[in-house]
């Protein structure tokens, strides 16, 4: 009996991840077989407008990315259920909202009334209190005056006092430090012109270095550079030689074609299956318009009829109207991917750039 029922309960178990490993794979086989549609419609001139579809399986998931009246318009849904929308606020704002708008109405607004009315009382006081600090003042400057009376006649006395108790030598003062000999005058001179021609010669001899250490700085800093220039010429040299080699190994050479010609196929899938744009475009001088055109021309090999470019030599404008209208596939991306990646020529090829890219 127990053993019935652990049996039954591994049994339900395995069922389940059965079930489970069928719809992941399931899943899996979904997205990568249904394909992703997409659809572009784009208007430029003096305004631009812009409106890009995306969804898939049948609307299941589906995106809306517009461009209108200068505004930016990202929209995510699933059904009928909005995962992202740029211009819908945010709950967060919304509550920060709320709580401004409450706040802001529980506040009162004072009275005027009752703030001229605290002014008044404050200027009465202050009027009151500088009025008691006036008669202070009032009754105390007749002392202030006396004693500074008082003290000037004190300074006066002690000034006299001073001036009666110096004594001034004239001849004393004149003769102070004057007391020299003519011979220590004529040792002194002798001594300075000694000292000066010393310093001049110092100078010369300093002067002379500095130049010389000057000139070997220059020649030394122009060999150093010419020695640079020489060596990094030498390493770009055995770049492009290196590069070149690369280039033109035959391995190589067909492991670049074959990416070349992949990555095409995959461009070729992702890009837009219909069509249809008109063009009217001039750069205002008649040989870059041209020009221009000549490069536009290149789109007629893909589209053909379904562009139509119009040239004005004359004036500089940049108008137009682009429909188009396509659909991916992931698992041809996926296969064109895998193919390249088992190829020998590609493993070959990146091999090889691996080899350049640490030489270089």
């Amino acid at each position: 009996m127990i053993f019935n029922i652990l049996f039954f309960v591994l049994k339900l178990i395995g069922i389940l991840l059965l079930a489970v490993l069928a719809l992941i794979l399931l899943i899996i086989i979904t997205v990568l077989v249904v394909p992703i549609r997409y659809t572009v419609r784009l208007e430029h001139g003096d305004l631009l407008y812009a409106d890009i579809r995306v969804n898939w399986l049948l609307h299941l998931l589906n995106a809306r990315i517009s461009y209108k009246d200068e505004k930016l318009h990202i929209r995510l849904r699933l059904l009928i259920f909005t995962l992202y929308d740029s211009l819908k606020p945010k709950r967060g704002a919304k509550r920060k909202q709320a709580e401004l708008s409450a706040l802001s109405g529980g506040r009162k607004k004072p009275d005027n009334r009752d703030l001229s009315s605290g002014k008044n009382a404050k200027l009465k006081e202050t009027g009151s209190k500088f009025s008691e600090a006036d008669r202070k003042m009032a009754d105390t400057e007749p002392d202030r005056k006396k004693s500074s009376d008082i003290t000037g006649i004190d300074t006066q006395k002690e000034a006299i006092i001073s001036d009666s108790d110096k004594t001034v030598y004239p001849a004393d003062k004149k003769m102070e430090g004057k007391e020299v000999t003519h011979e220590g005058q004529a040792s002194g001179k002798s001594s300075d012109a000694f000292e000066d021609d010393k310093s001049i010669l110092l100078r010369i001899k300093k002067k002379i270095i500095s130049v010389i250490e000057k000139i070997k700085a220059f020649f030394t800093a122009l060999w150093n550079k010419f020695a640079r220039i020489f060596k990094t010429a030498s390493d770009i040299r055995a770049k492009i030689k290196l590069v070149t080699d690369f280039l033109q190994d035959t391995q190589n050479r067909e492991g670049i074609r074959l990416t070349f010609t992949e990555s095409k196929n995959i461009l070729k899938h992702i890009l837009p299956g219909k069509l249809k744009s008109t063009i009217r475009f001039g750069t205002g001088d008649p040989c870059s318009t041209g020009q221009a055109l000549g490069a536009f021309s290149i789109l007629y090999s893909f589209y053909g009829d379904n562009i139509s470019i119009t040239p004005d030599f004359e004036n500089k404008v940049f108008e137009g109207k682009h429909y188009a209208r396509g659909r991916i596939r992931l698992i041809t991306i996926l296969l064109i991917i895998l193919k390249l990646i088992r190829d020998e020529r590609f493993k070959s090829l990146k091999r090889n750039f691996l080899l350049l890219k640490e030489a270089l």
